[in-house]
This record gives structure tokens, C-alpha cells and sequence, in this order.
């Protein structure tokens, strides 16, 4: 489980806190709306979580075409 938080797009650049489970630091992710390729990426070094920035990804590519920016995502997978 993730939660996306303080969700920005801006110039086809679109970026989120993520909080992994029931972490209180964020990790913070930037995509690039265009190329659809994380381009920054920030302390998401737990190896626990490694698929989550891929997660991330794909949500925020998914926000950024609605053009509908919500103040919190949740993400969930198994």
C-alpha cells in the first residue's frame, strides 16, 4: 500500500510525496508526463518496497492525463 500526497503537475512534470504502509517519512517522486520516466527520486532506498516508485509511476501518469489533480491517492496491490 502507498498514499500519494501533495500532488503537483506543472510544465508535464508531476510529483508526489509517497508514503509507503504506515512510514511517517515520505519519499518523494517525479515523473515526467511526457516520457512517462521517473526522473528524480528521493530516500526510496527500503528494498521492501521496491516496486512502489513503478506504482507511484503509473498512478501519477494516470492523474496527470485526467487532468484532475486530488489532494491524496491510495494505491494498493498484491
Amino acid at each position: 500500500m502507498l498514499r500519494l500526497r501533495k500532488i503537483n503537475l506543472k510544465n508535464n512534470i508531476i510529483e508526489a510525496d509517497m508514503y509507503y504502509e504506515d512510514l511517517e517519512k515520505p519519499d518523494h517522486i517525479k515523473v515526467d508526463v511526457r516520457t512517462q520516466e521517473i526522473i528524480e527520486l528521493e530516500n526510496a532506498d527500503f528494498y521492501e518496497f521496491r516496486t512502489a516508485p513503478g506504482h507511484a509511476r503509473q498512478a501519477l501518469i494516470k492523474i496527470a492525463k485526467s487532468g484532475k489533480i486530488p489532494e491524496e491517492k491510495l494505491i494498493m496491490w498484491y
